[in-house]
């Protein structure tokens, strides 16, 4: 798993536009993240435009997809 490999050190948005279309939202936006390679100790800034989709499930939003794509 991807969280094993890598340590999240710092992120920030500068926007994030939200849709939601009754159960599901769709989040689009800009961020900016700093992560670790936990093997090696290597640090690298992201700068990265995503878009996440959710589903009320439950009561309770839950993200079920997640797309990056390098600014």
């Amino acid at each position: 798993m991807v969280e094993k490999q890598i340590r999240f050190l710092d992120a920030s948005r500068e926007k994030l536009d939200v849709r939601v279309y009754g159960g599901l939202a769709v989040a689009t936006g800009p961020l900016a993240q700093t992560i670790e390679m936990k093997e090696s100790s290597q640090r690298i800034a992201m700068h990265i435009m995503t878009t996440q989709v959710w589903a009320q499930r439950d009561g309770a939003w839950q993200q079920v997809s997640f797309q990056a794509t390098n600014l």
